[in-house]
């Protein structure tokens, strides 16, 4: 699975360069401030898909465990005792079952990884190349922190 979290935004380096040029307009300030609205919302998107793909690998690596030491007792298993082999048989099934769940679940966080990479290269296509000052950008921000979204 492939995390893709790239949002580029050329910003200037320092005062010098934002001084350079008119000031930004408010329709370009707004666009530029969409811009960083969509990168917190996609860095927080990515932290959690990334959360979640940990789990579903710890998940997956607990499972296939229980699925080895599980196989590993069948040899054990007296085949002419029909309790003990529909035990197995049943511990089998509850394993089988969980394996699906699992898959099923990792299908799920394919798709969402999709969806996710198809937004980055959205807002890469709309926010590449944008110029605006550091200062610009952490004025944003502090709007953004202080509920301004």
């Amino acid at each position: 699975m492939k995390l893709t979290s790239v949002i580029v935004f050329a910003l200037a380096a320092g005062a010098a360069a934002a001084q350079s040029g008119p000031p930004p307009t408010a329709a370009q300030r707004e666009h530029f401030k969409a811009c960083v609205d969509e990168e917190e919302s996609l860095q927080a998107q990515r932290l959690s898909l990334i959360r979640r793909h940990d789990e579903h690998k710890l998940a997956l690596k607990s499972a296939q465990d229980e699925i080895a030491a599980h196989m590993k007792s069948a040899s054990g298993v007296n085949k002419d005792d029909a309790a003990a082999v529909a035990a197995f048989n049943a511990r089998q099934g509850e394993l089988d079952g969980r394996g699906a769940d699992l898959n099923a679940q990792g299908d799920q966080l394919n798709r969402e990884q999709l969806r996710f990479n198809a937004r980055i290269a959205d807002a890469n296509k709309r926010c590449n190349g944008m110029i605006f000052s550091h200062k610009e950008r952490d004025a944003i921000r502090r709007e953004n922190a202080g509920g301004g979204k």
